[in-house]
C-alpha cells in the first residue's frame, strides 16, 4: 500500500509541518514507538524514507523522473518505505516544460509513495490520480488558538531559562489578553482577502508582541510593521475598528 496524495492549502496552513510530523514519527529511530502507539499488530509498518524535490517554474520532466528513480532505488533494501515529496508542486505546473505530465505515467502503477504540496489546486488530469486534501483557510478558532499558543511562552519550544530571561529583560509582555488576540484575528480576517495576506503574516504579528515591550493596549506599531503598506481605505477602516476594540 502506497501513500499517494496532494496536500493543498494557502501559505502558513502547516502543509510542510504536517508532513514533518509524519516524517519524525515514522523515521528509523522512532518507528518502534509509533507501532506501539498504533497498537495494531496486523499493520506491518516500515520506516519512512523521504526524498525531496523542490519544484520551481523552471522544473523539467527529466528532473522529476530522475528523482523518482532515485527514490525507487531505496526499495532494493526492503527495509524502508520510500516516499517522494514534491514541494511547491503548483509552481511546476506553470513551467513551460510541462514537467508534471511525467506523473501521468508514473502514477498509473506507482511502486513508491508520493506526496505533493501545493498552494493551489492542480488541473483535473493530475488530481484524479491522487487523493487530494484541501486545507480550509477560514478557521476562526484555529487562528485564535494558534495565536494564543504562539504568544504564551509556556506553549512554545523556548527553554524555560530563555523564557525567564526574556521576561526579566521586558521582552515578553504577559498582559496581551485573549480579547486583544481576538481583535487581531478579526483585523487579519478583514484584510486577508483584499490585501493578499497569509497566515504567516498573522503569526509574525503575534510574535511581534511576544518579543517587544509595547503595551498590549497600543498595538498600532505592530500592525503597521507586519500588515502595513496597505493604502486601501478599507485598511484604515478595519484598523480603526480594531484599535477601538
Amino acid at each position: 500500500m502506497h501513500i499517494i496524495f496532494v496536500l493543498v492549502g494557502d501559505p502558513g496552513t502547516s502543509k510542510t509541518l504536517s508532513l514533518q510530523i509524519l516524517r519524525n514519527n515514522m523515521c528509523q529511530s522512532e518507528i518502534d514507538n509509533f507501532r506501539k502507539r498504533l497498537n495494531k499488530k496486523s499493520i506491518d509498518l516500515k520506516p519512512l524514507h523521504v526524498v525531496s524535490f523542490q519544484c520551481t517554474q523552471n522544473s523539467k520532466p527529466h528532473g522529476i523522473e530522475e528523482r523518482w528513480g532515485q527514490t525507487a532505488k531505496h526499495l532494493e533494501s526492503g527495509l524502508v518505505k520510500p516516499l517522494l515529496l514534491l514541494d511547491e508542486i503548483g509552481l511546476a505546473e506553470h513551467s513551460k516544460h510541462s514537467p508534471l505530465k511525467v506523473l501521468h505515467r508514473l502514477l498509473e502503477k506507482p511502486k513508491i509513495s508520493f506526496v505533493g504540496l501545493s498552494n493551489w489546486l492542480l488541473d483535473a488530469a493530475k488530481m484524479n490520480r491522487v487523493i487530494v486534501h484541501q486545507i480550509s483557510n477560514n478557521l476562526d478558532n484555529d487562528l485564535k488558538a494558534i495565536g494564543k499558543a504562539i504568544y504564551n511562552p509556556k506553549d512554545t519550544n523556548l527553554n524555560q531559562s530563555d523564557v525567564d530571561a526574556n521576561q526579566n529583560q521586558g521582552n515578553v509582555d504577559t498582559n496581551l489578553n485573549q480579547g486583544n488576540i481576538d481583535a487581531l484575528v478579526d483585523l487579519f480576517k478583514e484584510l486577508m482577502p483584499t490585501q493578499k495576506l497569509g497566515r504567516r503574516d498573522f503569526y509574525a504579528l503575534i510574535r511581534h508582541y511576544m518579543h517587544s515591550k509595547i503595551p498590549p493596549c497600543n498595538f498600532f506599531q505592530g500592525v503597521m510593521r507586519n500588515l502595513g503598506g496597505c493604502r486601501d481605505p478599507q485598511f484604515q477602516k478595519c484598523l480603526a475598528e480594531a484599535l477601538e476594540k
